[in-house]
């Protein structure tokens, strides 16, 4: 019944019913049972969602706690539970939130291996931590090594793979970066493209995400390009001019023996041409 209300969107209903079947639980099957710790989750989401998020936390570390008695610490619901806290724990405490997210990230990456939806899924998250804290450098080491992780177990063509190149691209937008943002988003539009048809509603969103990074990129080059000549020193556009060798013991005395005119053509032409 909790599920029920929840997707209808009725929070304090969802409160009530999860609480009663924590109670049930408890008395039932005592403290450390899986349920419980279904129940926890859940209830810390509403506790969430209603922006108490102090009991949230304190819902969901108790939930870890569980997790942890009932799976160990090294299974695949642990570390579902530590993703839980990561997220729920950014809104108070970025620190405690990329502790838990890499215990997460550390635990499937032990139970699953290199490639697996729950392990990308997890890097996917702990970017766009990275990008709330404007690290965009660290989301995008993030959000590549998830992108590698796709396509490995995708290919090269799939939705999976047009998202990450869509965040990466994100990222770069987000270091101002337009140009590889153009190149991530284009590279996303051609998957798009061969997935759902030129026609379909994602693909010409896309397609106009890209032409906003185009206009991007050029007012950006256009902006550089005048940083730069506002950069430059007063007539470094014009040609260096000759320098005036020093004058040795009257040498040079005069004008015409410093230009040595009597050694260049074009200047002894000159200065033999009749006067009018």
């Amino acid at each position: 019944r909790a599920d029920a209300v929840l997707k209808e969107g009725y929070l304090e209903q969802a409160f009530e019913f999860l609480n009663q079947a924590i109670n049930i639980n408890l008395q039932v099957a005592g403290p450390i049972n899986k349920e419980a710790a279904v129940c926890l989750t859940k209830l810390a989401g509403v506790h969430f969602k209603f922006g108490d998020y102090g009991q949230a936390i304190e819902l969901q570390t108790k939930c870890v706690v569980l997790t942890e008695k009932i799976f160990g610490k090294v299974h695949a619901k642990t570390a579902q539970a530590y993703a839980n806290l990561a997220q729920m724990s950014a809104v108070v405490s970025y620190q405690k939130a990329f502790e838990y997210m890499n215990r997460s990230l550390y635990v499937y990456e032990v139970i699953c291996g290199q490639n697996h939806p729950e392990l990308l899924a997890t890097l996917v998250s702990l970017g766009c931590m990275y990008i709330d804290i404007d690290d965009a450098q660290l989301a995008l080491f993030c959000f590549k090594r998830a992108l590698d992780m796709s396509v490995a177990m995708y290919g090269e063509t799939h939705l999976q793979v047009a998202n990450c190149y869509q965040i990466i691209g994100s990222a770069y937008q987000n270091l101002e970066n337009f140009r590889k943002a153009l190149e991530y988003q284009e590279l996303a539009h051609n998957v798009l493209v061969q997935l759902f048809g030129a026609d379909d509603g994602i693909v010409k969103n896309s397609l106009a995400t890209i032409d906003q990074l185009t206009k991007l990129s050029v007012q950006r080059e256009i902006t550089k390009k005048a940083e730069q000549r506002n950069q430059r020193p007063v007539g470094s556009n014009k040609p260096p001019k000759k320098h005036k060798p020093a004058a040795r013991d009257g040498q040079y005395a005069n004008l015409a023996q410093w230009l040595n005119l009597g050694r260049n053509p074009y200047f002894r032409t000159m200065m033999h041409r009749p006067q009018k």
